[in-house]
């Protein structure tokens, strides 16, 4: 399979990271709320439900809702701060017999976009940037991706699918993701593509 995937636009990365379920802006619900200066700093707090990536989990009052599944993957859907509903499916996947090895998968169509699907991927810090994000969709060969950035909660690759990989996606029955804390030792974390293509369908 070759890679020919196109980079993500400033515009639609832009969208992708504010659509990060929470990642980067707070609830409206939070906004709304008095938040004490310090100088030129403000101090912002929130509930979140999943602490091991807390800056994607949702909000409480958002878990609360009834979240339809596509096989392995959950569709969940959030109201950003410019009051537009941003859906993604998710699949989040820890390594349970070795701690802090965990990846979290969205896929969603930004809003206010053109439709297009992205994929974006967080894993956690301290993964070698130089050394990308590897896939492998069952035996295909593996593709690599560049890392976008770094923030508190891990490093984030945002991908914006070809019609050739979203049917690889669709078709297939795993995806390995894998990412390096050592140069050449990778460490794989296999997500379950069971029930994506047809969330994909369904994506608003």
């Amino acid at each position: 399979m070759s890679n020919s995937f196109k980079p993500v636009s400033a515009a639609a990365l832009t969208l992708a990271l504010m659509a990060m379920l929470g990642a980067l802006a707070l609830p409206v619900a939070a906004q709304d709320e008095a938040e004490p200066g310090y100088g030129d700093w403000q101090m912002r707090c929130e509930i979140l439900v999943d602490e091991t990536a807390a800056g994607l989990a949702l909000p409480v009052a958002a878990q609360d809702e009834a979240e339809p599944g596509y096989g392995d993957w959950q569709m969940r859907c959030e109201i950003l701060v410019d009051e537009t509903e941003q859906c993604a499916l998710t699949q989040f996947v820890r390594d349970e017999d070795r701690e802090g090895l965990w990846l979290r998968a969205y896929a969603f169509r930004p809003a206010g976009g053109d439709g297009t699907v992205l994929l974006s991927v967080l894993v956690p810090l301290q993964v070698i940037l130089t050394e990308k994000l590897g896939l492998r969709i069952d035996r295909s060969d593996l593709l690599r991706f560049d890392f976008i950035t770094c923030a508190i909660d891990g490093c984030l690759v945002s991908i914006e699918l070809s019609e050739t990989l979203r049917a690889a996606l669709g078709a297939g029955r795993e995806a390995l993701f894998i990412y390096y804390f050592e140069r050449d030792v990778g460490v794989g974390i296999p997500v379950s593509l069971d029930g994506l293509a047809a969330g994909l369908e369904a994506l608003p």
